[in-house]
């Protein structure tokens, strides 16, 4: 009797255990899915970026040069490649240099502020508390090395990189074609609604991206020249470093400033203060003077809501979500004003949605 009972309660607990693994694996299997299909999404969502950056510029081509909307992308295409080609040709051996010795002064200067922290008791006892901050030196230069690559990292993988070209050149040559092809997925009723949400996403997604890229410029330009008047070393690199990062907002710009704070320490205590002045002057600039300027025909993102989204898409897919969290705000809340608050609670007439 007893036998049997061993052998029913194995039978029960082999059972558990199989009803456990069968519905873990199909969960795990469904996670893994998400995230690879996560990462598709944010790859096509960033090739369409790029066409909505080639038929801005080809637009404004077409209206100078009256051509059709296929030349005017295929020489804007010519002419970004030439540009990239002669500034890789001009520039590449001064920022090769500099990078090189960015990457050697970094650490430099974070072990010359450790060692200025110890000399102080409250420095001990901090640096006790916080084992961590001593392997600071040591990695601080390897992190911003991964930093400063971060664009070439995410899209030096081919299969990423040629999904992100293929969407924008095809959306950029035919994007009539795509666009009737999303609206014919809604009922007819509901179809003049729908061009209008995609015609008001595009723009807003334009004027976007001509918003970062004017800051780009500028922030860059301020940095390098600012970061030269005061006499820190490797001013140039520092500006273009702050340039790419200024893509990415809030997070970005907090990033650019640490480094160029840390050579600025490593010159004199005083002057990573000025250079941290001189970062937050910059930044003033470029939030409420440039970005409301350029942007005045965007959607204006809330801050909260752009860190929240930043953090989100990082967590979930890593740095490609990062960099393009803040467009994927921007489609987020067009789409939500258009179609739930215009569409659902002031106008249920002019809803998307099928009903």
């Amino acid at each position: 009797m007893n036998r049997i009972r061993n052998e029913d309660s194995s039978l029960h607990f082999t059972r558990k255990v199989l009803i456990t693994v069968g519905t873990t694996i199909p969960i795990v299997l469904l996670l893994l899915v998400s995230g690879y299909v996560a990462q598709m999404l944010v790859l096509i969502f960033a090739g369409i970026l790029l066409a909505i950056l080639l038929k801005g510029l080809a637009e404004l081509l077409r209206r100078l040069t009256g051509l059709s909307n296929g030349w005017s992308v295929g020489i804007v295409l010519l002419l970004i490649a030439v540009l990239m080609v002669l500034t890789v040709w001009i520039s590449s051996p001064p920022i090769a240099a500099q990078v090189s010795q960015l990457s050697e002064e970094l650490p430099k200067a974070a072990s010359q502020i450790l060692d200025n922290i110890r000399k102080h008791p409250w420095g001990e006892r901090l640096l006790r508390q916080a084992p961590g901050m001593n392997e600071l030196g040591e990695h601080l230069g390897s992190f911003y090395r991964q930093v400063s690559n971060v664009f070439r990292l995410t899209l030096g993988a081919a299969g990423s990189l040629i999904l992100v070209l293929f969407v924008g050149l095809y959306l950029a040559f035919e994007p009539q074609l795509y666009i009737d092809g999303v609206i014919r997925l809604f009922p007819v009723s509901h179809r003049p609604r729908a061009k209008e949400v995609l015609e008001s996403l595009g723009e807003s997604l334009r004027w976007w991206l001509v918003g970062r890229f004017v800051s780009m410029a500028i922030i860059g330009l301020m940095t390098a020249l600012g970061l030269w008047i005061l006499g820190i070393r490797l001013a140039f690199i520092l500006g273009i470093f702050a340039a790419i990062l200024t893509f990415v907002p809030y997070v970005g710009p907090v990033i650019s400033a640490v480094p160029a704070i840390l050579l600025g320490t490593l010159s004199k205590p005083l002057m990573g203060l000025y250079v941290a002045l001189l970062y937050t002057v910059i930044q003033i600039v470029e939030s409420y003077i440039v970005t409301p300027i350029v942007q005045r025909k965007a959607v204006s993102l809330p801050p909260v809501f752009t860190l929240v989204i930043q953090i989100v898409f990082s967590i979930l897919i890593g740095v490609t979500g990062l960099i393009v969290a803040t467009p994927a705000a921007v489609a987020l809340l067009v789409l939500v004003k258009m179609v739930y608050v215009e569409g659902v609670l002031e106008n249920p007439r002019k809803a998307v949605v099928p009903e």
